[in-house]
């Protein structure tokens, strides 16, 4: 009896061990759900971050340097986390900004100049701001440029008068921006009073170039550009520097399009310096995007621009010094905490 007694308790003891084995082993692995990716901070330490589903950003065209680091940086997210993440052919600038403030892509490229109307409610988008908006990073300087025929005649700025310009796509950041800077010079293109514009991309305005059905064509992007290469060399164009009107304008202190020059030489045939302006290209989100959700990104764009850089050369030019220069619009707070714990701010 006695020994029936004693058999009883040592099961009864392995069963008990067995049953605490099993709870501690439970308690070390936290259920996620499957939208959760497991991230190791810098310091060893796990945190857990909820992905969407998906992640829309808007670029450009699809031969555009928007659309090229849209996809890139979608690629990266897609290929790190349980995100899917896109880049979207649009617009551009303009229409980014339009997309955001709709909710139908959750990240978007802009230059300064026309986020700053979408944010304050100018232009198009008067009496309905993009006042949610928020910086995540500058990717590059994007330079203003106006490419000439040679049978054009136009030499210099003020021989625009009376031609046919290709001034970007309508909703584009290049056709808001050309709008401005030719304002400043004298120029109104509105209803073809000074100058017949036509509202087309780089590849078609490429192609009107060719045929000599357009005079000029203007660009906002890094220099040097691989659709401006190709123009110079199989239509033989050349570049026209803006009058000093047109740099006055934005020389004021706060100004979002800064008086810079493309230096002599970077492109083939370029002998001199070319009076011009440039704007911030930045990647926008806005305030609703989850905190941690952009923390990563911003940590994951800063932190590969090396595997980046292979999609497209302007993100090997980003570094601490020049990620957040010139935004004049609030950084989203996961893209700010990130540069502090980075030492990229203060």
């Amino acid at each position: 009896m006695k020994k029936i007694l004693v058999l009883v308790l040592v099961l009864c003891m392995l069963t008990t061990m067995c049953a605490c084995g099993q709870t501690a082993e439970t308690a070390a692995t936290p259920a996620t759900s499957e939208n959760d990716a497991t991230v190791v901070e810098s310091s060893g330490v796990e945190s857990s971050v909820e992905w969407p589903d998906f992640i829309t950003i808007g670029g450009g065209g699809s031969t555009a340097t928007f659309y090229a680091v849209a996809s890139a940086l979608g690629q990266l997210i897609s290929d790190n986390t349980s995100c899917t993440a896109t880049g979207q052919a649009t617009n551009g600038g303009t229409n980014n900004m339009q997309l955001l403030q709709s909710g139908e892509i959750e990240l978007g490229m802009s230059d300064q100049y026309t986020a700053n109307i979408a944010y304050t409610g100018l232009g198009e988008f008067e009496g309905k701001p993009v006042d949610n908006l928020r910086a995540v990073a500058v990717i590059y300087r994007g330079y203003f440029a106006i490419q000439a025929t040679p049978k054009s005649g136009i030499e210099k700025a003020e021989d625009l008068k009376g031609k046919t310009v290709c001034v970007g796509m309508a909703n584009s950041g290049t056709e808001t921006v050309t709008k401005a800077v030719f304002e400043a010079m004298g120029f109104d293109y509105t209803n073809a009073k000074d100058i017949n514009a036509e509202y087309v991309g780089a590849s078609s305005g490429t192609d009107l170039l060719r045929n000599g059905q357009a005079d000029a064509m203007t660009f906002f992007a890094p220099i040097p550009d691989s659709s401006q290469t190709e123009i110079m060399l199989t239509a033989d164009t050349h570049l026209v520097s803006l009058n000093s009107d047109g740099i006055s304008a934005f020389s004021h202190e706060g100004s979002p399009l800064s008086p810079d020059v493309i230096p002599a030489g970077t492109y083939d045939g370029q002998n001199e310096d070319i009076n011009t302006v440039y704007a911030p290209m930045v990647l926008w989100t806005t305030a609703e995007m989850d905190e941690d959700v952009i923390y990563e990104i911003t940590k994951m764009l800063y932190e590969n621009l090396d595997t980046l850089e292979n999609s497209n050369a302007v993100f090997g030019k980003i570094n601490a010094e020049n990620i957040t220069a010139g935004i004049s619009i609030p950084l989203h707070p996961g893209a700010e905490r990130y540069y502090k714990d980075a030492g990229v701010i203060a």
